[in-house]
Order: C-alpha cells, then structure tokens, then sequence
C-alpha cells in the first residue's frame, strides 16, 4: 500500500469513528508496525571515501576518527556494523567502507517520505585493516626488526614518543612500496623487561572490495550489512593512496592511542563503557585496535584525498587517487520500504464487526423508538427523580456504590404544574405498587 502506516492510521480511524463504537474504535493501534517492501528502480548514485554527511571539510582527520571509531568503542562486538561505514568482521579484520556522496544520498533522502525508508545493496571499495603479528622468530630475530626500523621515518627501537615514561605507545606507518600498509602498535614497560618487539602487534591495510547494504532514511543513513569481502590476496590493484601516501599517523593520532587503549583502564580504575559499576570490566574480550588502525588510516585519507579534496600535493605532486566512482542504475539493489499497518485477521474481524454492531444498534432503537426514555436517560436522571424520603433509602451506598438489597423502581406521574409544558415524573424506590402507564411520544421531566 502507498498510503503509509500514518496515512493508514487516519483513515482507519475515520471509518471506525462514524460507527461511533470508541470501545473497538481504539484497537486499530495494535496493529501498527508493519511494513510493506517492493524492489524499485535505483538512481544512478556516485560513491567513495566520504565521511557520513556533514563531516566533510573539517580538519585533518581528529575529528573523523571518534565519528567512526566511538560507535565500537562503546559497544564492541564482532561481524557487526557501525553507523555510517564501519564493519567489524572478527578479531583481527575490520573495514571501512566506501558509501554514498552526500550529493547523491541527500538527493536520494529527499525523495523519501517520513513514513519510508530505502535499503541500497551494492558492490564498492573498503579501506580494510587485518592483524597479522610477526611470527615467534620473526621477534626473536633482530634482522627482522633492523630491516623494518629502515622502512620507518622514526626508529621503532625507541623507548617511545614520552622518552623513558614506562607504559608507551608507539605507532609506526610502513612504506615499503609493497601494495600493502604496516603499522605497528606496542605498548611496553621497559621495567618489566618487555621490548618493543615482544609487544609489538603488525597491521597490514589494503584497499579491497565488498558488498555494503544501507538503511536510508529522510534524515539517516546507516550500514546495516557487509557481505563478500574479499581476501588480502584478492586485494584491488590500486592501493596508490595507501602505499605512496604520507599519513603520519604516529604524529597525528599519538594521543587517540592512549585514549582508546584499555591496557592501563585497571590501573586507574577506568571501566569499559559498556560495563557496570557493580561488575567492571577493563579489559574488552575482543581485540579493539584493529578498528582503531583502520579508522586511523581512513580519517587521514579522507581529511587529506577525499572527493572533496580530489588533489593532494605530495612529494612528486598534485595526484587523484581517484577515490570516488559512479554506480549504474543497474549496479544498485534497492528495495523501497513503507510503514503499513500489520497483516492481522483480527484487523479484518473488528472491520467486519464494526457495521454488523452498527446494524444491530440501529435496529433496536428502531424498535425502542416509541419508549418514552430518551438517550441521556440515565442512572444520574434516576437520582434526580428521588424525592427525599426515597433518597434516605439509599443510606449506606454513598461510599460503596453498592445497595444492601434489591430495590425495585416504580415510575410515578404526578402531572403537570402551573409553568410546566410537560407532566412531572417522580421515581419511588422499593414500591411494592405498579407504574403508571406512561404514554408513547410523550414528554415527561
């Protein structure tokens, strides 16, 4: 249906209320809550390295990394997605995705009504970081770590940025000129006998590809699935803006690492945010850096070489790393969704209802017509009738509303006064004596 659960709802509740029964009128609102899909035809869309819309522009890649990475931090968990672009497959790969340009999803979220929502499936690049740590002999060796420290600006055999403070993070970016990024964290307390390459875990970024699906909303869009992701191997042959890019991450996010490190949480008794006071826990079950490194390596690509910034002044020049692509119609999966009310049979039931109580009421005032009582007759007119000797009869049921016994009510007429257009009729409880007849279109007060 294209009326939308809203729209649905009005009309509804238009139909039941014209049969005036408010007590069934109200039980439409049950069965709110359903939807209705259908596969519709995508607009041709552009996608990239992009930011979620409205961060684009804003500095140097500080502000991009908690946007990202924050979602996680607070609730970690493995193969699950994170707001915009962020997919944490398992404990030691995590990726970034490419997703929509703010141009073309503001576009897109502008078509929507309140009550509608799109899901787009489609084929993009993703930034991908995978830990793979140096063997037992590769620590062991020292070879390993001297032909390593020579691809580093800065020396990794360092004691760390804070000089001889026990307790450091030090993060290195690689480049080698292979088609892949290592970065190193480590975290290391000399006075323990602990060295760098005893602590020392090995993260390895690639440009890959995969399927992302978003939600999209009139005012948000969210990555809700990530299937397809393809090996290391497998990897797309331009990794340019990875492997001959000047990140320096180690210099930027220095502090980031101390603040989203859970080393040290015990120490200062600083709980996990997703725990209690009364059952903390400082140390997270699954491997939070490799979300870490990957958001790192993102927010600096994008601040830096982001389709808003498709130039970037390196060492030999102007280069486009060509971060961002156009997607066919036909490239697109999209499946348009709207807010229905549920399929119930009992939604047909109280439909069907409805008219037959209508039908019946009708009917039996009808056939009541002629009775001299009217609809406002009630149990407050019976009150109004009593006179003050029948009143006292009710002692006792002021607070309860209960009588202590079955009183019988007799309808007396006791004719019309001086001023009066109509004859008075007067109620006398517990009478023994019949009613007067009262007559047939008659006016009594």
């Amino acid at each position: 249906m294209s009326l939308g659960q809203t729209n649905q709802l009005v009309v509804l509740g238009f139909v039941l209320s014209l049969m005036s029964f408010c007590s069934l009128s109200a039980s439409y609102k049950v069965f709110s809550g359903g939807a209705t899909e259908r596969e519709v035809k995508a607009p041709g869309m552009d996608f990239g390295m992009t930011a979620a819309p409205g961060y684009q522009l804003i500095g140097n890649g500080l502000s991009l990394l908690p946007n990202v990475y924050l979602p996680f931090w607070l609730h970690p968990a493995l193969n699950r997605t994170y707001g915009f672009n962020l997919f944490v497959a398992d404990n030691d790969t995590s990726a970034i995705l490419d997703a929509p340009l703010p141009g073309t999803l503001v576009k897109l979220q502008s078509s929507l009504e309140l009550y509608q929502s799109a899901t787009l499936e489609v084929d993009v690049n993703t930034t991908v970081t995978e830990r793979i740590n140096p063997s037992p002999a590769q620590r062991a060796d020292n070879n390993f770590w001297t032909e390593t420290n020579d691809t580093y600006p800065n020396p990794i055999n360092s004691p760390g940025p804070g000089g001889k403070t026990p307790y450091e993070i030090w993060s290195g970016q690689g480049k080698d000129g292979n088609i892949f990024n290592e970065t190193y964290l480590s975290r290391w307390d000399p006075a323990s006998g602990q060295t760098f390459a005893s602590q020392a875990e090995r993260f390895i970024t690639t440009r890959r590809t995969c399927t992302g699906t978003w939600n999209v909303t009139r005012t948000n869009a969210t990555l809700i699935g990530v299937r397809n992701l393809i090996r290391a191997d497998q990897a797309i042959n331009d990794q340019l803006v990875i492997q001959k890019n000047a990140l320096e991450i180690g210099t930027i996010f220095n502090q980031f690492l101390g603040e989203f490190d859970y080393t040290a949480r015990g120490r200062y008794n600083q709980r996990l945010p997703d725990s209690t006071l009364a059952e903390p826990v400082f140390v997270p079950k699954i491997n939070t850096r490799s979300p870490l490194v990957a958001a790192m390596i993102w927010a600096r690509i994008v601040s830096l070489d982001g389709p808003e910034r498709p130039t970037h002044e390196n060492n030999v020049g102007p280069v486009d790393y060509h971060l961002s692509y156009p997607k066919r119609s036909d490239q697109i999966e999209m499946v348009r969704r709207v807010l229905t009310l549920k399929r119930s049979r009992w939604l047909v039931v109280i439909l069907v209802i409805h008219p037959v109580l209508t039908i019946l009421a009708l009917a039996a005032k009808l056939t009541l017509f002629g009775t001299p009582i009217s609809d406002d007759f009630g149990v407050v007119s019976l009150l109004a009738a009593l006179g003050e000797d029948e009143i006292r009869k009710l002692q006792g049921a002021a607070l309860s509303g209960q009588l202590s016994k079955t009183m019988r009510v007799r309808f007396v007429v006791n004719g019309r006064g001086a001023d009066a257009t109509y004859d008075q009729l007067q109620i006398e409880l517990d009478s023994k004596e019949p009613s007067d007849r009262l007559t047939k279109r008659m006016l009594y007060g």
